[in-house]
């Protein structure tokens, strides 16, 4: 442990006077072997130190560092570690403390010289002081800052975004002092544009040179008095320049400028204009309509129960029925003019659209008062009021009923027409049959002596015989699914299809034609007329194909969309199927995907395709005897598509 001498003379000669506290720390060992530090002991400090120590030079003697009450415990600590570590090393410390006890900052170097510990204390309490001060005056400064931008974000924001108009304007005075003109100096996007100016017309120009007539006008006298008395004021003005109407409320900002704030109402008051056109248009209809309208306000008796109507308005139609001008009705209750009303029905619709507050609609054949009239009323209640409206529809009523007997008489000639047609066509089956078998007996027994043209006139009369019997036998068909009562069983349409493709085996076999057929649905109907219905379209796909015939069939649940625009009455809580028939034969122009469908319609001439035109209307009419729909898709050398829906 090296000793060094401590010459106090020499100490105070060199820091005695230092601006700065300078303190002389020497260490303190332990009596054990080997001896260690333990403490420093304060050994000198010139005048500053005393008294940033706040003792006298007397009392430093029998100070250290552990006995110092100048220091809290944490700081004790951290000056222990701090010097011993400065005096093992050598190397120079530097820091910056709080000393809660002395209330004080300082900025402390520490080095070791003679065999002890040189603290230069530098006090910087007052700075410290004076830094925190203007830091809490810099963020108070940036809390206001942020403020007042927060404040100009918002206000510009406000004029901005508002629908509605804010504008400045500056009063301009003569040398006495009166308010000549004006100015507008701010002005938001929605001011621009209620003003129906450029901007910078608008803010640049005096009110008097966009409008020389203002300073006459009411608006401006009353701006004049909010600037004089800042009472505000509120004002509709058209402007001149633009025709357009606006709403403005005027408040004194100072004694030279006022605070805007404006709508533009055109449209609300083009709006008013056209409801007062409206109105007046309204009440020319009222009169002039040929409904009958009016306006029944309630009669009560005592018991505050309604016991009539009286008329409050009334148009000609109206009054025509009581043959009275609509002024001779208004105010006299309704049963004076009408007094079948009270028993017919229409006062008692008349009491219940009024509590009830719904609106109540019928048919009335209205044959007492003298009158004989169908009509349809309405009563609607208007505030405590009720509009009774109606239309006379006598004449449409008598003609329906005329027509419902008309339609009666049709549908039963049309029955009489169906089973003549029916046993015509039975009739005419085996006069034909003998036709053919003659004409073949005839061929057969004739032979030397013909001459061709025998024998072509013969032939002509034999297919002439057999279209006509396949024109019967449709016929037939087509008269059988009209008459017959549909009994329903359960029909497995695969069995159908699958009988119908072996009936046509030997076509199948001639035209090589391939048929593909997917899983078809099991579903209640009539399997004679379900096998008429696929007999003729696979049959049509067989006569018009213009090559191999490829003939595919599929079925798939039907979309519900598709079903409700094909069928619009269809059974809601029904599913349905959709069967398509697709072929690659000769195909027809979509105009005529309608016409095919009726009866003894053909798109081609015998001579080309045989048949009697009469298969898609058996097609279609089994279709609907079982609740479904047909239509079909197709372009000319593109094939078909028939499309069924049929109930699941």
């Amino acid at each position: 442990m090296q000793k060094d001498i401590i010459d106090l003379q020499l100490f105070e000669e060199f820091y005695g006077g230092q601006p700065q506290a300078v303190i002389w720390l020497s260490p303190v060992w332990s009596a054990g072997n080997p001896p260690q530090i333990v403490d420093f002991a304060y050994s000198y400090a010139n005048q500053q130190g005393l008294e940033y120590l706040q003792v006298t030079a007397a009392a430093l003697n029998t100070l250290t560092v552990r006995t110092s009450r100048t220091l809290t415990d944490e700081l004790r600590t951290s000056f222990y570690n701090e010097m011993l570590h400065v005096y093992e090393t050598c190397i120079q410390s530097a820091s910056t403390i709080y000393n809660p006890a002395l209330n004080k900052y300082a900025h402390v170097l520490r080095s070791k010289l003679r065999g002890g510990i040189l603290s230069v204390v530098q006090d910087i309490t007052t700075e410290k002081k004076m830094i925190d001060q203007l830091q809490q005056q810099k963020r108070s400064l940036e809390l206001n800052t942020r403020e007042l931008d927060r404040q100009k974000t918002l206000l510009d924001n406000i004029l901005k975004n508002s629908s509605n108009g804010i504008s400045v304007t500056e009063a301009i005075r003569n040398e006495q002092g009166e308010v000549i003109d004006a100015l507008t100096i701010i002005a938001n996007d929605a001011a621009v544009k209620a003003s129906g100016l450029p901007r910078d017309i608008y803010l640049t120009k005096r009110i008097t040179e966009i409008e020389p007539s203002i300073l006459s006008t009411p608006f401006y006298q009353g701006t004049l008095n909010t600037l004089k008395t800042g009472t505000p004021f509120l004002y509709q003005y058209q402007l001149e320049y633009t025709g357009n109407w606006i709403e403005v409320t005027s408040s004194r900002l100072d004694n030279d400028h006022l605070i805007h704030i404006f709508t533009d109402i055109t449209t609300i008051k083009q709006s008013q204009l056209q409801l007062e056109e409206f109105a007046s248009t309204l009440k020319t209809v009222f009169d002039a309509t040929q409904t009958g309208m009016f306006i029944f306000v309630p009669e009560y008796n005592n018991n505050n129960e309604i016991i009539d109507f009286r008329f409050d308005l009334v148009n000609a139609t109206m009054s025509s029925y009581a043959q009275q001008s609509p002024a001779a009705l208004m105010g006299e209750p309704g049963s004076k003019w009408f007094p079948g009303y009270l028993t017919n029905g229409i006062f008692d619709m008349c009491r219940q659209a009024y509590f009830s507050n719904k609106v109540k609609r019928k048919e009335v054949y209205y044959h007492t008062d003298g009158l004989d009239n169908y009509i349809d009323i309405q009563c609607v209640k208007i505030g405590n009021r009720l509009l009774v409206s109606f239309t006379d529809h006598t004449n449409l009523r008598k003609s329906q009923l005329k027509l419902q007997q008309t339609v009666s008489e049709l549908e039963q000639s049309n029955r009489y027409l169906e089973d003549f047609a029916y046993a015509a066509s039975h009739d005419m089956k085996e006069p034909l049959r003998k036709i053919i078998t003659f004409s073949n007996i005839l061929k057969t027994n004739i032979v030397s002596g013909t001459t061709e043209e025998d024998k072509r006139i013969l032939n002509r009369i034999e297919a002439s015989a057999r279209h006509l019997n396949n024109f019967v036998t449709d016929l037939l068909n087509f008269s059988y699914i009209s008459q017959q009562r549909l009994v329903k069983d359960t029909v497995d349409l695969n069995n159908i299809v699958q009988a119908i493709v072996s009936e046509l085996e030997l076509v199948i076999e001639e035209k090589q034609a391939k048929i593909t057929v997917s899983n078809l649905p099991v579903m209640q109907g009539n399997a004679r007329q379900l096998e008429q219905l696929f007999h003729n379209l696979i049959g049509n796909a067989l006569k018009y194909a213009s090559e191999q015939p490829v003939i595919t069939i599929n079925s798939s649940l039907a979309p519900a969309e598709l079903v409700a625009e094909k069928l619009p009455n269809h059974a809601k809580n029904r599913q349905y199927m959709l069967i398509e028939v697709m072929d690659n034969g000769i195909g027809f122009e979509q105009h005529f995907a309608e016409q095919i469908f009726d009866i003894f319609e053909r798109l081609h001439t015998r001579s080309q395709y045989s048949g009697s035109g009469i298969g898609l209307s058996i097609a279609r009419k089994v279709v609907q005897n079982h609740g479904g729909t047909i239509w079909a898709k197709s372009e000319p050398g593109q094939g078909a598509i028939f499309y069924i829906i049929l109930p699941a």
